[in-house]
Order: C-alpha cells, then structure tokens, then sequence
C-alpha cells in the first residue's frame, strides 16, 4: 500500500503545481472578482478547484481505461463538456448586472 502512496503523492504533487500557476483560470477569477465582487470571485474559484477535484478524482479512478475501452463514451463526454461551455459563453455574454 506504501507504494501506491509514493504514486498518488506524485500525480497529486504535479496537479498541483499545474492547479496553483497561473492561467486562464486565474484570469477568470480575477476578471470576476473585480468586475462583479468578491462574493462572485469566490464561487468561481470554488467552482474551479470543485471541477479539479473531479478531474483528479476520475484520473485517480482509471476513467481514461474506461475511456480507451469504451471510445464512444469518451466522444459522448467530450460533447456534453463542449455544449455546456457554450451554455456557459452564452450565459457570460448575456448577463445583466441588476445593480448598474
């Protein structure tokens, strides 16, 4: 069991360095922060540490085994991500601030 430690310690150790440098994510809550507040910075940096959560959590699990066995459900997935990002773009270019 130690050495699947020393392993889950590794990937864990990379993600990191990758979760905590700056990039698009980065901008996002700043952009937010200061365009919107701060309560909304905050959600939007607690949604993006969730979804790495997830991320690392189905790396972790051998979703991409599950993916390599199963190709149409890796394409299914990747729709539904694409779709929900443009639901997303949209709900961004469309807000109204109340407050203005």
């Amino acid at each position: 069991t130690m050495e699947y430690l020393k392993e889950f310690m590794v990937i864990y150790t990379i993600f990191m360095m990758g979760a905590v440098s700056p990039g698009p994510d980065f901008i996002m809550i700043v952009r937010n922060s200061t365009g919107f507040g701060s309560k909304i910075g905050f959600k939007t940096a607690l949604g993006i540490s969730i979804g790495c959560l997830i991320t690392l959590s189905y790396i972790l699990v051998g979703v991409g085994a599950v993916f390599n066995q199963f190709p149409i459900l890796k394409e299914i997935v990747k729709y539904v991500g694409a779709l929900y990002l443009f639901y997303l773009g949209f709900k961004s270019l469309t807000y109204r601030n109340e407050n203005e």
